[in-house]
């Protein structure tokens, strides 16, 4: 099992924390993707936009996509699911 993996226990009380972004191996978040840019930039002044990772952080310090935040929500979180697919709705993204 690698770190980033988390046991059957972790993995059912698991819940999405932030968001967050992954630039050069290093976690930057906020209560949305654009708050964590705002933190990178106000640590890094110089930076390639083309090498930002978006995601999310889990309760057990786990990097994840936005898929797999979706189904971590699915299981602890419903609400966030809800709002999920209302924002996505939104942005034309279904």
């Amino acid at each position: 099992m690698t770190p980033e993996q988390p046991t059957t226990q972790e993995t059912i009380s698991e819940k999405i924390t932030s968001a967050a972004i992954r630039y050069e191996g290093q976690f930057y978040t906020g209560r949305n993707h654009g708050e964590a840019v705002i933190e990178l930039e106000r640590l890094i002044s110089h930076y390639d936009p083309s090498k930002i990772e978006s995601g999310f952080l889990t309760s057990t310090n786990r990097f994840v996509s936005h898929d797999e935040a979706v189904a971590i929500a699915k299981k602890a979180q419903p609400e966030v699911l809800i709002f999920d697919t209302i924002s996505t709705n939104l942005l034309g993204k279904e």
